[in-house]
């Protein structure tokens, strides 16, 4: 199946400007005498999404577990795996000092102002490689004009927003579904329109509010913030590196059945 339907763009529309567009952009382009719409450039030639995504339906396939472990050991999969083991041990280290209950999900401080700026950071610098590598983008001029909306898409070939967290941490549970969701906002996308800004999850419009300013930061810099950044950079990195990736375990059955498990995160693919 094809997934990637071959965009077509307007005469008057480079290439370069289309992608800048973003997710607000849309052609129309015939399928079988049907006018439909298309959100995404051209793919790459020869790209196989299970080689960006992992594909839990081939977990027992030999081969694959072994190409995704080789896929681990590459200089990008560690730096982006250190990048993120930081950011956990700072939340982890905020836990001596404040309880991580849902009574304190609306608790602020520059601290989880950093964790959320740090975390939503990191998703995006791996949403802009994930892109490139699924889609012919620039990597220096095209890729500067994606945003949160091309982020989200990816969904529709990594199924992140299915993807459900826990945490030993947690001392009580919260009433925010994006804790244990992080992408939760973007359950109900048909995978085919453009995303709504109600799609965007909280901690991401959160990230924007306190990046450049500190004036948001009693509002926006809190713990349930916070929590749902870590928890949609670690979904999106498992997605991307399989059952095991921040813990270094190997792919097994052991791994599908109890999750991949992070020193603060438990992630559950069933």
């Amino acid at each position: 199946m094809n997934y990637f339907p071959q965009r077509v763009f307007p005469a008057d529309v480079t290439r370069r400007s289309f992608l800048a567009l973003g997710n607000a952009a849309e052609t129309s382009v015939m399928h079988e005498g049907i006018k439909v719409k298309d959100i995404f450039p051209y793919k790459q030639k020869h790209m196989k999404v299970d080689n960006v995504f992992f594909n839990i339906d081939r977990w027992n396939d030999l081969k694959y577990r072994d190409f995704y472990l080789d896929k681990r050991k590459k200089r990008e999969a560690l730096v982006f795996r250190a990048q993120y083991k930081q950011i956990e041990k700072r939340m982890i280290e905020t836990s001596d000092f404040v309880t991580l209950s849902n009574s304190n999900k609306d608790c602020f401080s520059i601290v989880f102002a950093e964790i959320i700026k740090s975390s939503a950071g990191l998703f995006e610098v791996l949403s802009k490689y994930v892109y490139s590598q699924i889609f012919e983008v620039n990597k220096t001029k095209d890729i500067k004009g994606l945003n949160i909306f091309d982020y989200l898409s990816l969904d529709k070939f990594g199924r992140f927003s299915l993807q459900e967290i826990s945490s030993i941490y947690l001392l009580s549970p919260f009433d925010s579904a994006e804790v244990y969701q992080p992408f939760h906002a973007l359950k109900d996308w048909d995978k085919e329109s453009k995303i709504k800004d109600n799609q965007i999850p909280k901690w991401w419009t959160s990230y924007n509010k306190i990046k450049h300013s500190n004036e948001g930061l009693e509002k926006y810099a809190t713990l349930e913030n916070s929590l749902g950044a870590l928890g949609g950079v670690f979904v999106f990195l498992q997605s991307i590196y399989s059952f095991g990736y921040m813990s270094g375990c190997p792919i097994t059955v052991d791994s599908v059945v109890f999750g991949p498990v992070s020193e603060f995160y438990s992630i559950n693919y069933a």
